[in-house]
């Protein structure tokens, strides 16, 4: 077995990432209605480069979902900062 190749993903992959996302996500459809991304919005991402732990952000609470949302069951987001200087 050859050794593993690891790459940055590039605007190509946008469609096979979400689609692995949207996978990985599927034990949210009984409280969650609809994907959890599509491929414009992975593209978006790695354009940016949005990627928040790697950008030093940690994980400091959570908030409610804002009204609207499509969710079957009470959701909350995951609040995430970063120490400034």
């Amino acid at each position: 077995m050859g050794a593993l190749q690891v790459r940055n993903a590039t605007a190509a992959d946008a469609e096979a990432i979400a689609e692995l996302v949207n996978h990985a996500f599927l034990v949210e459809r009984f409280f969650v209605d609809g994907d959890r991304t599509n491929p414009a919005a992975v593209s978006r991402l790695l354009e940016t480069g949005t990627f928040y732990r790697r950008l030093g952000h940690v994980e400091v609470g959570t908030a409610p979902f804002p009204n609207g949302e499509r969710v079957k069951l009470p959701c909350r987001f995951i609040v995430m900062a970063k120490p400034l200087g």
